[in-house]
């Protein structure tokens, strides 16, 4: 299981839980040589926090209804 910064995606998980889903917003700074492009590393993120226990009804809110409701869309 790879590791985001210095915190563990049960971590990750555990916060968003904390806080709610509706409060959070996921972002990467992958992009850089020899990292994959920021896509993939979302992509990545995603599947590691599935894998960790998140839902997909708390995926749907982070990757969908948050970055609308933050943009004002």
């Amino acid at each position: 299981m790879p590791l985001y910064g210095r915190l563990n995606p049960l971590q990750i998980v555990e916060a968003i839980r904390f806080v709610g889903a509706e409060k959070c917003l996921l972002s990467t700074d992958f992009g850089q040589l020899p990292n994959p492009p920021p896509w993939e590393g979302m992509r990545m993120m995603l599947v590691t926090l599935l894998q960790c226990g998140l839902s997909e009804k708390e995926l749907h809110i982070l990757v969908k209804e948050d970055p609308c409701q933050f943009l004002n869309l």
